[in-house]
Formats: structure tokens, C-alpha cells, sequence
């Protein structure tokens, strides 16, 4: 066997979707040694006792419990905490996704590529498998590093594989299904427990590009996802606050510990004026100050632990000369090519 492949999948209230989920990663073929890790986040809805029973016997399969809902970054760490952080490759899954049977092989294809630290499949609609969710995350301004996209979103997958023969880079994977280098993750860090939910993506892309590293995605790696399945029919007014909280506050952690300081004012000025302009629309669009004052709440808690930041931005050291510019223009010229060969 090669090189051994821990999968993670992150489960918090998802028992309507989990076994599909894990039924598609123990049927998959992978050519390497693999074991399926599930870490449940303290759910409520009898997840646990579930998944206990139903892979019990399964020598492939270890469910773990976590005490409390770590969220998903800080569920994924503490995971390989007590798995002692395995070797070879580690893969990160949601619980609301399912794989094309051929998934891993394009994706190890990718790696042999070489300086690849992340890879991912491109992600479809559950339920509707020929329609792109997200192929990565792509910059649209080398300023306004918040502003950024899910490539080929809505497109027809079938068109796209024409015109993506192998894989190109992406500031980082669709987040539902990305595989790392285990040393690659451990060397910039892994996910920044703080964050709990929203924009992991952009804080680890950064640190992938500005390690030396790259993130590609996968065109001929596929994967189906739900979205938002832990929260459906829980949305509410304090659950919208908290979401814009978490969202803008971690924007602005990112910022303050990736970028380099030669570019790390006038950004970070650039970022907070948009996300105040924005914060303060919104409110008065739908005629509520609160998603103001959760703007301002993200704010404060990052002038609070600025001296946190600073001591996790201490952590991981950079090339002085890799400026932000220099990772968003390479990002570009690099779809650019893409484009140009594909006649896109």
C-alpha cells in the first residue's frame, strides 16, 4: 500500500445525511490505505448513538464524541489531537456530502504535481449532481482580500471537464471536501481554533500560498453537497447576528495574521471600511441595527485579542518579499493560463 489517507468527517446534527455520506467514502476505490474517522460535535439528534451502533464492527470506520460542539475547525483539531495527528494524507469532509466512486485517484494525481500542500474535487449540488456548487475559492480583488468566490458556481460540470483537463490552482478548495499533505497542514498551522465557523478557508489558503505551497482543485475529483444541512429550518434573527459576528470578526483575524506588513494597512483599512458600508446597508435594508452592531462587536473582539493574533501570526514565518500582491497576481495569471488553453 502507499501512503495511508485519514478521512475526517465533521457531523454535528446530520443524521439525515451521514450515512449516505460515510456508505460513499467505504465504497470509493483508492489504490492507498484509508480509515474513516467520524467526529460528531455533541449533537442533539441521536447522531452518536447511531453512528456507535451502525460501525461498531467496522474495522475502517472510529467514531469519535467530542464534549461540545468545537465548531468546525476546532472540531477537525481536536480530532487529530486524539487521533495523535496521523500521517500521509488527511481529508476533511462535511457530514451533508456524498463522492463519485473514482473521487481520490485525480486528487493524488494532483499531488505528485509537487509544493501541493491541499486538493480538492470540484463540488456539485446534492441534488442536482451536473451543476457546479463550487471548483475553489478564487480572489476577485488583491485588496479587498474578503471578496472572494466560488469558481465555475452554477456551471454544467460535464462542459467545464472539457475545458479543465487537469488541475489548476485555486486560492483554496470548496471547504465541503479539501485533502492535505499532513505535513503541509502541520507546518502552516492547521485550522485556527478561534474562527469556529465561517472563513477558515481564506485564513488556510493564505497561509498555503504564502508558505511557498500551493491549493489546487481537481477537475476530474467529484463530490455532492447539501450546505447548511446542521442549520436548516433553525435559522433565525440572533442566528443571523451571530453569523455576520463570526464572519467579519474572522475576515479581520485573517488579515491581521497573514498578510505581510508591508501591505497589511492600507488592506486592512480597505476591509473594514467594506464591511462597515456593508454592515450598515444591510441594517437598513431589512430594518435591523443589530447586524450593525455585530459588525462592531467583530471589531472589538480583534482589537481584544490583538495581542493573540499577533502571537499566532508569530508562528508561522513568511518570505519578507511574498506580498499580498504578489499571491493574488500569481493566483490570476494562473486562471488566466487556464482559460487561455481551455478557450474559456
Amino acid at each position: 500500500m502507499g501512503s495511508e489517507l485519514t478521512i475526517l468527517v465533521l457531523s454535528y446534527n446530520n443524521i439525515r445525511h451521514v450515512d449516505a455520506c460515510m456508505d460513499s467514502f467505504l465504497s470509493a476505490q483508492y489504490g492507498v490505505d484509508f480509515r474513516v474517522v467520524v467526529v460528531d460535535n455533541a449533537s442533539t439528534d441521536g447522531s452518536l448513538e447511531h453512528l456507535l451502533a451502525r460501525y461498531a464492527s467496522n474495522p475502517r470506520v472510529k467514531v469519535l464524541g467530542l464534549d461540545r460542539n468545537h465548531g468546525f475547525g476546532g472540531g477537525i483539531m481536536k480530532a487529530l489531537e486524539l487521533l495523535g495527528f496521523p500521517s500521509g494524507y488527511l481529508a476533511f469532509s462535511n457530514a451533508d456530502l456524498r463522492v463519485d466512486p473514482g473521487w481520490f485517484p485525480p486528487i493524488m494525481d494532483a499531488f505528485r504535481l509537487g509544493d501541493v500542500a491541499a486538493v480538492g474535487p470540484v463540488v456539485c449540488y446534492y441534488h442536482k449532481p451536473g451543476v457546479i456548487q463550487g471548483a475553489g475559492k478564487i480572489l476577485r480583488s488583491r485588496w479587498v482580500p474578503t471578496m472572494n468566490a466560488d469558481y465555475a458556481k452554477n456551471e454544467d460540470y460535464y462542459t467545464f471537464l472539457r475545458a479543465h483537463t487537469g488541475p489548476f490552482p485555486v486560492l483554496y478548495p470548496d471547504g465541503a471536501l479539501v485533502v492535505f499533505d499532513s505535513e503541509a497542514f502541520k507546518a502552516i498551522g492547521g485550522f485556527d481554533t478561534s474562527f469556529f465557523l465561517y472563513r477558515e478557508q481564506m485564513d488556510l489558503g493564505l497561509r498555503i500560498w504564502l508558505s511557498g505551497r500551493r491549493a489546487l482543485t481537481a477537475p476530474a475529483s467529484r463530490a455532492y453537497h447539501v450546505g447548511g444541512a446542521s442549520s436548516v429550518g433553525r435559522y433565525t434573527r440572533s442566528l443571523t447576528h451571530r453569523n455576520y459576528y463570526l464572519s467579519h470578526k474572522n475576515n479581520i483575524r485573517a488579515i491581521l495574521k497573514d498578510l505581510p506588513i508591508s501591505v497589511l494597512p492600507p488592506v486592512l483599512g480597505l476591509v473594514s471600511l467594506r464591511l462597515l458600508v456593508y454592515s450598515m446597508l444591510k441594517s437598513v435594508a431589512v430594518r435591523d441595527p443589530l447586524i450593525l452592531l455585530a459588525t462592531v462587536r467583530a471589531a472589538a473582539w480583534n482589537i481584544a485579542n490583538l495581542g493573540d493574533t499577533m502571537a499566532e501570526r508569530a508562528k508561522f514565518r513568511r518570505a519578507a518579499c511574498r506580498g499580498y500582491w504578489v499571491l493574488e497576481q500569481l493566483i490570476k495569471a494562473e486562471f488566466d493560463v487556464v482559460a487561455s488553453k481551455s478557450g474559456r
